[in-house]
């Protein structure tokens, strides 16, 4: 079958490359495509953006490459954009198959299979379930009884129980670069490489927990590091100019000897290479991890020694009572969040903080406390998103039961950069206000007054998706002002995309 997968962002760069990074491609049906085209079916990619020239796309999808069916990925904050795709698509062509497939068909799937045009919703992974529907439709049955998958028919809804989490994840195909390079700026320089799938914690404003629900098995799995490193050399080999890779994965502190083992491995690697590769990756900072400095320092080392980059982690609230009640985080203290990061910093590895704000029940003093932990963790940058009620998380219902929000009003634009609840502790112009100059506090002292002040406007900005959609246009198409504000957002950023 000729299966066109459809994937929709609110932000872009341009309208012609609205990627900034292969950060930005979904790998979930990315890797779904890859199985596909294994087996023979003819797949191709687009992606949508508010910009894009739709009635175009539509018809190099209709027309040229000629599809037999659609595949969407969707969170929820993409769904309305989704739906108004899946419409005018119907309206050109009433018989074409349409499937939703990402968080949005998993956590929130009657709201999904409710949408009249599509046809089909992917409930969990798809890898195997995906191959099963098509073939069956390919060979013309109306394929009724997939697992994973909510299929529409006559007499209502098929809605079928989930098959067990895939446990090998060395059989999954590697992703195919040629489907994503051409709506990416600057595709060669940088790849991501999936190590795994799942986290072993249960943080209620993420959606692991919920997908964690979904099916039987393992659900915190990861890749060979034979596996990893044969998708790294062909990567490499298809390059012409790779610098970075980042390595997917929601925490690699779950995987201690693993990381040991990896390092070793990515050193031997770079020194075959007269330019070394540099890494990145996630790690979720616990007190098991800092309590063993020795441990600790051994770990970074060999990180450092690997060419490690960056490390991403979550402070997420400097509230003991915010995360310990209401976040439902891994244990760790803040002095152990700030004595990692120093020990980080020693080994020359640069350091990523993810923070949340307007989060259920916080109140301005819970979030000073959150700037003056970043300030003292020294980061390299700082990341702060405003909450937003995912459907299907328990921090969604928790903000439901509590009346923060209305649920058939809630929008879907700049989703982590605008204040969706109403919280009697924290205004919605403060929690603006804090967002706004959040950065400017914590690196006060630390960069130029000049780089603070465009870092306040560069955050004002993206509380307008439509102005941050024209800034980040406009800067990453002109060099000197890419490299300038990317200075400007960070202590460090020499080599960074603008975001």
């Amino acid at each position: 079958m000729r299966i066109a997968l459809i994937y929709t962002v609110e932000n872009f760069v341009t309208i012609e490359e609205p990627l900034i990074s292969w950060t930005d491609v979904p790998y979930g049906i990315a890797m779904i495509a890859a199985s596909l085209e294994k087996e023979g079916h003819e797949v191709d990619t687009w992606v949508f953006s508010p910009g894009s020239d739709r009635p175009a796309l539509m018809t190099q999808i209709l027309d040229d490459f000629k599809a037999e069916s659609i595949a969407f990925t969707a969170v929820s904050s993409q769904f309305e954009f989704v739906k108004t795709i899946a419409k005018e698509i119907k309206e050109i062509s009433p018989e074409i198959n349409m499937i939703l497939g990402g968080h949005h068909a998993s956590l929130a799937s009657e709201d999904a299979i409710a949408c009249p045009e599509i046809d089909a919703i992917c409930v969990g992974e798809g890898d195997q379930a995906a191959l099963e529907y098509y073939q069956i439709l390919e060979d013309g049955q109306v394929p009724m009884t997939v697992h994973n998958f909510w299929i529409k028919h006559d007499q209502g809804i098929q809605r079928n129980p989930t098959r067990s989490f895939d446990q090998d994840l060395d059989e999954l195909p590697f992703i195919q670069r040629e489907h994503w390079s051409k709506w990416i700026q600057n595709p060669n320089a940088s790849a991501v490489i999936l190590l795994g799938r799942g986290c072993p914690f249960k943080c209620t404003y993420c959606s692991n927990h919920a997908l964690k629900a979904l099916a039987k098995g393992k659900y915190v799995r990861i890749r060979s590091i034979e596996n990893v490193m044969l998708e790294l050399r062909l990567i490499y080999e298809q390059s012409t100019n790779l610098k970075d890779v980042y390595l997917e994965i929601e925490t690699i502190g779950a995987f201690p000897k693993y990381l040991l083992e990896l390092c070793e491995t990515l050193r031997l690697f770079n020194q075959e290479l007269t330019s070394p590769i540099a890494f990145g990756i996630n790690m979720t900072v616990t007190s098991k991890l800092v309590k063993d400095e020795e441990t600790c320092r051994t770990m970074l080392f060999a990180m450092q020694q690997a060419n490690f980059k960056f490390i991403n982690f979550g402070l997420e609230s400097g509230s003991e009572r915010m995360r310990q009640e209401v976040l439902l985080r891994p244990k760790y203290s803040n002095d152990e969040l700030v004595l990692f990061s120093t020990l980080a910093a020693e080994y020359g590895i640069e350091r990523n903080i993810f923070v949340l704000i307007g989060l259920p029940q916080e109140k301005v003093k819970d979030f000073q406390e959150t700037k003056e932990v970043t300030r003292r963790c020294k980061p390299t940058r700082a990341y702060l998103g405003i909450f937003y009620p995912y459907p299907g998380t328990a921090l969604y219902d928790e903000a439901l039961r509590l009346k923060l929000f209305d649920p058939t009003t809630i929008g879907s634009k700049a989703e982590r950069s605008r204040a969706y609840l109403r919280l009697p502790g924290f205004p919605g112009w403060r929690i603006y206000y804090e967002y706004i100059t959040f950065n400017a506090f914590v690196f006060k002292g630390q960069i130029p007054k000049v780089q603070l002040t465009l870092m306040t406007i560069w955050f004002g900005i993206k509380t307008s998706p439509k102005l941050h959609s024209f800034a980040k246009g406009v800067t990453n198409k002109t060099p000197f002002l890419k490299k300038r504000l990317n200075q400007y957002r960070s202590t460090k950023l020499e080599n960074d995309e603008v975001s």
